[in-house]
């Protein structure tokens, strides 16, 4: 199978908000715009989300109002930290200050107007803790996909 595109829809009364959010801080440019419905996408075309009014009388059945909870929207990035700088300096409030997590990543992240979690995050390979993995689990830049760190985590943290 394969598709022609992939995003999340956040369903949400902050609508425009988001938008101006997603635009002003994280730099992504709109893709279509209604008064019900917007699709934002990365200015390199990498990354997609879009953002739906709950009021709608043509949205599908199903997808109830965005609580705030329950979902991390994901950005892996190459330079976390010249993407910290970035962020930081449109004046955007971050709420998880750059950290690097002994388990082999660094990141950062804040919450948009619908309270949506953003994560920026870059893998990295510590010099105390070289890992071993199989071949299948690392992608072509050598860091390990998100099913592997996620089973890594959980292994690190048993310790």
């Amino acid at each position: 199978m394969r598709f022609a595109d992939r995003y999340p829809i956040i369903v949400t009364a902050r609508k425009n908000e988001c938008r101006e959010f997603w635009v002003r801080h994280l730099g992504f440019e709109v893709g279509f715009d209604s008064q019900w419905f917007v699709l934002l996408q990365s200015s390199d075309g990498s990354a997609s989300i879009a953002f739906m009014t709950p009021d709608h009388p043509s949205a599908p059945p199903g997808p109830e109002p965005f609580s705030g909870k329950g979902m991390c929207f994901e950005l892996q990035v190459d330079d976390v930290d010249t993407v910290h700088a970035e962020v930081a300096a449109t004046g955007a409030r971050i709420d998880y200050a750059l950290v690097s997590e002994p388990f082999g990543q660094r990141r950062f992240g804040l919450f948009d107007p619908a309270g949506l979690w953003i994560e920026f995050s870059m893998s990295r390979v510590t010099k105390r803790r070289k890992l071993k993995l199989p071949n299948e689990y690392v992608t072509s830049r050598s860091v390990p996909s998100m099913f592997w760190r996620c089973k890594l985590m959980n292994r690190l943290s048993t310790r």
